[in-house]
């Protein structure tokens, strides 16, 4: 990986509004739609293929998404059928309308079996459960009860529009080789921001669909959740954009958010230089003694936080605190059922 760190070119043009498409590359086009809280919008894609297009993700489980996508549809398809959906990962704004884009066409999806999991899970079992163990693991880290209830509410907003992904899918594994139009993608699976993200590099168009893993203008969310209460993800982000870098060279960044653009290495730098700071951030803090994660909140994040928000920012804290513990640098102690992390 390059230690540059040149300003990143966003050459390509954006869709202005949700609906609409783009060319973005030879064959390719970008699908804006929008997103029910403050990040606004996702971006999905088309990819001409040989007899239709295939699509990569599928948008937030809502009404008005799905005319959107059915806008663009009509705008770009030219009457050709989509006859494959990749997903790049579980999350709702990528793996909400899967099934309703399947039945339309008669397809099955195609992910990774980590991420096939964990969007039956998030779509649709065990609602209930996952809310009250998710409330009690965030209280143990400190959060108030208020605010633990915030954030689930936040989700519990939208879950009337939840769907549960078809019974049959098309697994994807690290180093598939996928022909899509005459052209070959190789599928790379990362971590860190979700179980198994597959990321798909073309060398040949010299494009990376880089999902949530690596966005320009602001650093993808790495959280530790009740369900896996011991894991350690920023090492495994870390480590996987590393391993994007090792393979691909100065290839056009096609992210889920934001715009395209050119200066990957540089970018995965400036992410991993956010996150050390962090952890020094989360280092001197702790020599003043031991804390829990809430404790971090205002001290790492700036302005006030929404419900959405929260749930997010107290899971990331927990991931650096991890890593610190993984590292040798930090140790976590149980004080009368409150988790607190001090310097070892």
């Amino acid at each position: 990986m390059s230690g540059g760190s040149e300003p990143l070119q966003y050459l390509v043009p954006m869709p202005a509004r949700a609906g609409e498409t783009v060319e973005v590359s030879p064959g390719i086009y970008c699908i804006r739609t929008s997103l029910p809280f403050r990040l606004s919008a996702v971006n999905l894609w088309l990819l001409r293929d040989d007899d239709g297009w295939t699509m990569v993700d599928c948008g937030f489980p809502l009404p008005q998404v799905r005319e959107q996508i059915e806008a663009a549809w009509i705008r770009t398809l030219g009457g050709a059928p989509v006859t494959r959906l990749i997903i790049t990962h579980h999350h709702p704004d990528h793996s909400g309308n899967c099934r309703w884009i399947c039945e339309r066409w008669g397809i099955t999806p195609s992910m990774s079996a980590g991420e096939y999991a964990s969007a039956q899970e998030l779509m649709g079992r065990n609602w209930s459960e996952q809310a009250s163990s998710r409330i009690k693991f965030w209280r143990s880290h400190g959060l108030s009860s208020d605010a633990a209830s915030e954030v689930w509410l936040h989700w519990g907003r939208h879950r009337q529009h939840f769907r549960s992904l078809p019974d049959r899918w098309q697994t994807l594994s690290d180093g598939d080789a996928l022909r899509i139009g005459g052209t070959e993608w190789q599928l790379i699976v990362v971590h860190g921001h979700s179980p198994e993200q597959a990321v798909l590099h073309s060398p040949e168009k010299n494009v990376l669909i880089s999902g949530d893993q690596v966005l320009p203008k602001i650093t993808p969310n790495v959280s530790v959740f009740a369900e896996h209460p011991y894991t350690e993800p920023l090492d495994l982000f870390l480590s996987s954009n590393r391993r994007i870098a090792d393979i691909c060279g100065e290839v056009l960044v096609l992210p889920s958010h934001n715009v395209p653009f050119k200066g990957l290495h540089s970018r995965i730098r400036e992410i991993e230089i956010h996150h050390q700071e962090r952890l020094a951030k989360i280092v001197a803090e702790l020599r003043k003694g031991p804390k829990s994660a809430a404790t971090f909140l205002p001290i790492l994040f700036e302005g006030q936080l929404n419900g959405h928000e929260i749930g997010f920012a107290i899971g990331e804290v927990i991931a650096h605190l991890r890593h610190l513990v993984a590292c040798g640098q930090a140790r976590s102690l149980d004080h009368n059922g409150l988790v607190l992390f001090k310097l070892d």
